[in-house]
């Protein structure tokens, strides 16, 4: 998963700490309700990447022009 977000969650701003947080979050708000009634369980140990190339503070065409081959609002 590859979310966008600020620099700082509240008092937190250390790139690990917000990492931690965003995925802590994900797992307990979307993870977890998504497996609720599927036989197949997730656990601690499931590997769940988050923003798995670092933090991801600039988004859209600023930060990614993306490779679809098509032109877009950035190559204007």
């Amino acid at each position: 998963v590859s979310t966008q977000h600020d620099a700082a969650i509240g008092s937190l701003t250390e790139n690990a700490e917000v990492q931690a947080k965003i995925k802590s979050d994900l797992w307990e708000a979307v993870v977890q309700p998504v497996f609720t009634d599927l036989e197949l369980k997730p656990t601690k140990d499931t590997r769940f990447l988050v923003n798995p190339t670092g933090k991801f503070v600039v988004g859209g065409p600023q930060g990614d022009a993306g490779l679809t081959g098509r032109k877009i609002i950035v190559d204007t």
